[in-house]
């Protein structure tokens, strides 16, 4: 886990930079889901949470996915919906006048596929809980290894294939430009 559940109690990323770092204030910029993999963001220090929270904030930072979704999908789109979380922790798609409703964009682009699967190179706009992998089952291709967002585990992937492989902001201090 990026960091720890209030129904849970195992290890996660959070508490290791802590220990790792013990006099630093260790902030948490964004979080990926329970099996995915890919780049994410902490920071040392308040100024520099702030500075880069505000960047999430106001989408100027970046991340891009690869996904491995079920089906065959061609060309380039946005997914733009609105999400809500129930009592169970499961995201669904939902009417924009649902209470609670939180709007969610996705762009997305294939880079190919084969008769059963398609990669994607997807870009958060918003960085909604779960939103690639809901908004992906809500178009009907499940993310592969997905169970709990409706995969039919084609192939012989074990693991969720949604994968945080660019993320770019500015530094907090001298605002270059990091790409990581």
């Amino acid at each position: 886990l990026s960091v720890a559940l209030d129904h849970q109690s195992e290890n996660n990323l959070h508490s290791l930079l802590k220990q790792r770092y013990p006099r630093k204030r260790i902030g948490v910029i964004h979080r990926l889901d329970r099996d995915t993999s890919g780049a994410i963001l902490f920071s040392l220090d308040q100024d520099s949470y702030l500075s880069l929270k505000e960047q999430l904030k106001k989408r100027s930072m970046k991340r891009k996915y690869l996904v491995l979704i079920e089906g065959i999908l061609e060309g380039e789109g946005v997914w733009d919906s609105f999400l809500k979380e129930d009592s169970s922790f499961t995201v669904h798609t939902v009417s924009e006048k649902t209470e609670g409703a939180e709007h969610a964009i996705t762009e997305w682009k294939a880079l190919g596929h084969d008769q059963k699967s398609t990669l994607l190179e997807c870009r958060l706009v918003t960085g909604r809980k779960n939103q690639i992998r809901v908004q992906a089952q809500a178009v009907g291709h499940p993310v592969v290894g997905d169970t709990k967002y409706g995969s039919t585990k084609i192939g012989s992937s074990h693991r969720l294939m949604l994968h945080a492989f660019s993320l770019t902001c500015s530094h907090p201090d001298t605002e270059e430009l990091l790409h990581f």
